[in-house]
């Protein structure tokens, strides 16, 4: 594991996070799963990587990747790091047969797509850390629980905060693999007028999206120091689906006929249904992804997929910085 911060190592440290996410962070997988064997930590800070190695009882900690005795048995990569750090490690790693990697994928979209095609052409495969693409409660969602229940999107509005490429990518990706490809993006705040509350100058930026299937979403956003929340709201032709505290939640209602106007219909509210999923364990799914591709030794389209997902992050601060223009992620 490449960075021992608050995703890689820290996170399980929060009694209150671990409560509801019982594999709070990469290392708290990686050293139950049944399909890894957690043997270092690489962390130029020296706290961090101590920690690490003294909790999970790693056989080494150090500072640079060069300095790691192992890296010819090494077989998954785990990159907990910023995006600006993307090294080649297809040098350093001999045997390398997946890398999964932290959001963003990279600094920007050129650098993410230099750093999966250099992996693809090794035959490695590149998992992004989004949890609910591989969760087992969004895979259901995705093959069709979704329109099962509300019947097919046709009006969807999401918030998030604290950065698009932080938070906000797993907005977009959510969007994507709930409600559609996503064809055209364009910004509803011009960049200097964005908010800006990441110290790597991290824009939160209102957007609107239209998928390939032709619905529309709107995305705004919210201070995280008054909610903590990545949410999507999604109407259906019989029926809504709000994903609340941070897909924690969900509230499913359906339609019945309007009591203001015959022939039409409203939801039904008085018989929402509340879902509240004590705890979350889509994190071990993500892994349960990574062990497949290495047991099966091919890159798959995971690496690509995030890179749509990158593209279309991009294509938002794009029509920000253009006068709030509308943007097609899929263009070359």
């Amino acid at each position: 594991m490449i960075g021992s911060g608050r995703i890689g190592a820290r996170l399980t440290e929060d009694v209150i996070h671990k409560s509801r996410y019982p594999y709070p962070t990469h290392a708290d997988v990686l050293s139950t799963h049944p399909s890894f064997e957690f043997e270092a930590v690489v962390d130029t800070n020296f706290e961090a990587r101590e920690f690490a190695r003294d909790k999970w009882k790693l056989k080494e900690a150090v500072s640079s990747i060069s300095e790691l005795t192992t890296k010819e048995t090494i077989e998954v990569a785990v990159l907990a790091t910023g995006g600006a750090f993307r090294p080649d490690l297809g040098n350093y790693f001999p045997n390398l047969k997946v890398v999964l990697v932290e959001k963003p994928l990279a600094a920007d979209f050129q650098l993410a797509k230099a750093f999966v095609e250099r992996l693809d052409d090794l035959g490695i495969g590149v998992v992004v850390n989004f949890p609910r693409r591989y969760g087992s409660v969004f895979r259901r969602l995705a093959e069709g629980e979704l329109e099962n229940e509300i019947g097919r999107p046709c009006a969807v509005f999401g918030v998030y905060g604290n950065g698009l490429k932080n938070n906000g990518s797993h907005l977009v990706d959510l969007i994507r693999t709930q409600i559609g490809e996503i064809e055209s993006v364009r910004a509803l705040t011009e960049w200097n007028k964005c908010l800006f509350e990441n110290n790597d100058n991290d824009p939160t930026i209102p957007f609107y999206c239209r998928t390939i299937g032709d619905v529309g979403v709107v995305v705004n956003i919210l201070s995280f120091d008054n909610y903590r929340e990545v949410g999507l709201d999604v109407w259906g032709t019989k029926g809504r689906l709000q994903m609340l505290n941070e897909t924690l939640t969900f509230v499913w209602s359906k339609t019945i006929p309007s009591n203001q106007l015959s022939g039409a219909r409203e939801i039904d509210f008085g018989k929402s249904h509340l879902e509240v999923r004590e705890q979350d364990k889509s994190l071990f799914d993500v892994y349960e992804r990574v062990a497949l591709l290495a047991t099966k030794s091919i890159p798959g389209e995971d690496g690509r997929e995030g890179l749509v997902t990158t593209k279309a992050i991009e294509s938002i601060v794009k029509s920000a910085k253009n006068g709030c223009v509308s943007i097609n992620p899929l263009d070359p």
